[in-house]
């Protein structure tokens, strides 16, 4: 977040260029210099007076010297009026002073003639400090810089940035140690590439924007948008996306595990015994693990590459950080969230550094919006205690998405635990709608079975259902031969193909939780079906919303009876509105401490 913000004079804040091509001519006349020279003198604009006479004009440097006191002689006269303002600038002023924000000005110009511009261009009241050249003309635009910053009181060099037009001014800022945003309208020109460049700003807009962007308090969400599932995806994106709209600046921390193949026995291990009964664990992994031999390795690229495509479209990412976060990042807040992100197995290995925020700046806030432990089996939970325990003392806020897990954590935190909504149901359903296109996937009625994991009892019912609706049914693969009435699969889609096909079916059948939510959001016809035991999650939600009657539990007493969405958006928008009121005074209360 930038606290002060130094502006170059010539070419950034005003256009001088007439007083300052004129001064030139009557030096070129005064001094019988070489004329065919002054076609260029719009390119001197911004460089130091002395040193552009010399090398420019091959003057020796006794007679540079008198050359520089008669120019500026001239332009104190004359040319400092020949001056104005940039368009828009009076707005940013204004804005960044209403962001509590420092304004200086460091200008090659002299001390004088800057404060005589500030004060013609009527924006003095705006400077808190102007710094120009000295009597001697040897000041480096870095040293200028640095004038101003000590003037400010600023510690932190991140909370700076300069703003110019030339590389003189790039270079100073890099030697000072701070951001520099080049701007186009002014007198230089710039190569996009330059690492030097933090922006590039067109006109007084962009600077405004830019700049203000980073005066919102910056926030680092952690999650597992590096996982190739549709919820955990599109999750990240909702997250980030509602708390943008709150007012901050959010970025996803691109953390990935990396697992090698010791870390995938002791994980696959660690999953195994967080399931409690261990022979519904291995039977379920075993069928897991068939049913990932079943896929095509090259429609599985093509699947990751739509994956990858989303992030790359919609999620604001930083670097790649692989298994470690080394870096000490500059964040206000940190949030964890959602998704399962807190599960048994991330507690017990080298992930819990990461999802309990261990690397993350003491001094930073620490929220955990919506965590999910995906399990709510004290013969699971209950040795874990301690280590719980540990890891949640250092958050400020805490909320959890499964309402089954709030008495647990009650009990070993001082806390108080909150009860919030998956971020997914943040958004209404025109933020999924704005990412699809308007053509249906399926001009046909259809049906969508998405499926996690092996559920060959689901497969009658789907086909009977099938049947009674005269409807073709999207599938797996695995379930090519079972399908009687089938339209295709559904295993290599990205998130928008996943979206577009709930958005578009007539019936909904899914044993995944964000099947459920998106089967919500876009009010279709649904009904959920057992997932072992990890059906906690969906039986809390459907119970909060008043639709607990599409769980199946018995395959043989269901209904297509279409759900009565009035009353279940009754029960949403309360649940939603509560969770959108935790989340923004939870952020602005940890604003206000940063801010202390």
């Amino acid at each position: 977040m930038y606290k002060l913000a130094i502006f170059d004079l010539d070419g950034t804040i005003a256009d001088t260029s007439e007083g300052i091509i004129n001064c030139y001519k009557y030096i070129i006349d005064e001094y019988e210099l070489d004329y065919t020279k002054s076609e260029k003198i719009r390119k001197f604009i911004g460089q130091n007076l002395l040193k552009s006479l010399i090398k420019n004009f091959n003057m020796a440097e006794d007679k540079a010297s008198e050359a520089v006191a008669k120019y500026r002689q001239r332009y104190a006269i004359t040319g400092i009026h020949e001056v104005k303002a940039y368009d828009g600038l009076l707005d940013v002023l204004e804005s960044l002073k209403n962001n509590n924000m420092y304004i200086a000005v460091a200008t090659l110009k002299s001390q004088k003639l800057a404060e005589e511009v500030v004060r013609i261009l009527n924006i003095d009241k705006y400077i808190d400090i102007i710094i120009g050249m000295d009597d001697k003309d040897i000041l480096k635009k870095s040293m200028l810089i640095n004038y101003c910053i000590k003037h400010c009181n600023i510690e932190k060099l991140s909370e700076v940035v300069m703003l110019g037009d030339s590389i003189g001014d790039m270079n100073g800022a890099y030697d000072a140690g701070v951001d520099f945003i080049g701007v186009t309208y002014g007198f230089g020109r710039f190569e996009e590439s330059s690492d030097k460049i933090k922006f590039l700003c067109n006109d007084m807009h962009d600077i405004k924007n830019v700049i203000l962007g980073n005066c919102k308090k910056k926030v680092g969400i952690i999650n597992v948008q590096w996982h190739d599932n549709y919820g955990s995806v599109i999750m990240a994106y909702s997250l980030q996306t509602a708390i943008e709209d709150l007012g901050y600046q959010a970025d996803i921390i691109d953390y990935r595990p990396s697992y090698n193949i010791i870390d995938k026995i002791i994980t696959t291990f660690l999953d195994i015994i967080s399931y409690g009964n261990l022979f519904t664990s291995l039977k379920y992994h075993s069928k897991l693990f068939k049913s990932y031999r079943q896929f095509n390795p090259e429609n599985l690229k093509h699947k990751n590459q739509r994956f990858e495509k989303f992030r790359e479209s919609y999620l604001m990412r930083t670097k790649k950080y692989i298994k470690k976060i080394n870096d000490r990042l500059d964040y206000d807040i940190y949030v964890v969230g959602s998704d399962i992100i807190w599960k048994p197995r991330r507690l017990l290995f080298f992930e819990k550094d990461i999802y309990f925020l261990n690397f993350a700046d003491k001094n930073s806030g620490k929220l955990a919006y919506a965590a999910s432990i995906g399990t709510n089996d004290m013969k699971i939970l209950n040795p874990l205690k301690h280590k719980y325990k540990k890891s949640i003392k250092k958050f400020d806020y805490i909320s959890l998405r499964e309402k089954s897990n709030i008495d647990y954590f009650s009990s070993i935190s001082d806390k108080k635990i909150r009860y919030c909504i998956d971020p997914t149901l943040l958004l209404d359903e025109g933020c999924y709608n704005n990412l699809l296109p308007n053509e249906r996937i399926n001009d046909e009625d259809f049906i969508y079975l998405y499926t996690l994991g092996e559920s060959d009892k689901i497969i009658n019912l789907v086909n009977d259902i099938s049947k009674e609706m005269n409807c073709q049914v999207y599938h797996s693969e695995k379930y090519k031969q079972a399908i009687d009435n089938s339209c295709g699969f559904n295993d290599y889609d990205g998130p928008i193909e996943f979206l577009r096909k709930i958005r578009d079916a007539k019936m909904i059948l899914t044993n995944s939780f964000h099947g459920t939510v998106f089967s919500i959001i876009f009010k279709k016809n649904f009904c959920v079906y057992s997932r072992d035991n990890l059906n906690n999650r969906m039986i809390d939600l459907m119970d909060t919303l008043g639709i607990s009657n599409r769980f199946i539990y018995d395959y043989s007493t269901f209904s297509c009876k279409e759900i009565d969405y009035k009353s279940v958006y009754i029960n949403l928008e309360k649940f939603k509105m509560n969770s959108k009121k935790w989340l923004q005074e939870a952020l602005e209360t940890l604003s206000g401490v940063n801010d202390a």
